[in-house]
């Protein structure tokens, strides 16, 4: 069966392909980073208008500094510490751009792996609002969904995956920040720091400092502790990845909040990270 578009219908990104396109290309920049290949990024998923932005030039800069991918694997999140990871079985993902094909050889790979759940796909937006973007840039590249939870096994799971399909394949970590205020019953105690100023230079700033220095056990520690990600599951897969590489430090593409355009109690932060 295909993964249907369904947040595209509600304004989370275009829903035609004319339209689809338009909206990437005018958030490509010339932002770059110093270093001559990638193999994984993390990257937010509210809807375009927030943060596409900064998952564009990402997933962009991933795949300029790329070669010869045969497979996208994309990690969402929004999972317990107790869940199992999820796979989507999906044949092929819709996007306004075309479908992109579920690499069948991975699926046969974790298909008898017992410790994950398997579903036709989720209806979340971790993994959906991305799958444009990668039809846009990795064209016909096959694609792998798994939703990643915020726990330590997560490590040896993602460490077995790379080990049997990390040659020619990049990886895609897909996080939120901090959700702070009324909507999502979270606040700070200090109250000598405004919430923004908190939220960008505390609580954002350290669990960022964490996954650029690579700290897979100390940056999901930071992030369950603190409430930093909604999906540090997600990010913890892309980090893993890079530490399998020997990369010892990541680089900052972008910051942001949608507290930028749109003042507000409640806000997120987001942040384009590229190994």
């Amino acid at each position: 069966m295909g993964r249907p578009m369904i947040l595209s219908m509600s304004g989370w990104y275009p829903s035609t392909k004319q339209s689809c396109i338009k909206e990437i290309e005018s958030f490509i920049n010339e932002q770059n980073i110093d270093i001559k290949n990638c193999i994984s990024t993390i990257v937010p998923h509210a809807g375009w208008y927030f943060c596409g932005k900064l998952s564009i030039n990402c997933i962009r800069i991933l795949r300029e500094k790329s070669t010869d991918i045969k497979n996208v694997f994309i990690f969402g999140g929004h999972l317990s510490t107790h869940s199992k990871p999820i796979l989507e079985t999906f044949d092929y993902a819709e996007t306004p751009l075309g479908e992109l094909i579920n690499n069948k050889e991975v699926l046969k790979f974790l298909s008898s792996n017992k410790e994950i759940e398997k579903l036709e796909f989720v209806p979340d937006n971790t993994i959906e609002v991305l799958l444009p973007i990668v039809k846009y840039f990795f064209k016909d590249t096959q694609i792998t969904a798994i939703y990643l939870p915020p726990n330590n096994n997560t490590i040896k799971f993602v460490e077995d995956l790379y080990d049997n399909f990390g040659k020619n394949s990049v990886f895609i970590g897909s996080t939120d920040l901090t959700h702070y205020g009324p909507n999502y019953d979270f606040y700070h105690s200090d109250k000598n720091i405004p919430p923004i100023d908190w939220v960008r230079n505390v609580n954002d700033k350290n669990y960022v400092d964490l996954l650029l220095n690579v700290e897979d056990k100390k940056g999901l520690e930071y992030a369950l502790k603190n409430k930093s990600a909604c999906s540090s599951g997600a990010a913890l897969g892309a980090v893993t990845v890079a530490r399998k590489n020997n990369i010892t430090k990541g680089n900052l593409l972008s910051y942001s909040t949608s507290y930028d355009l749109h003042k507000d109690k409640s806000f997120v932060g987001y942040a384009g990270i590229i190994y």
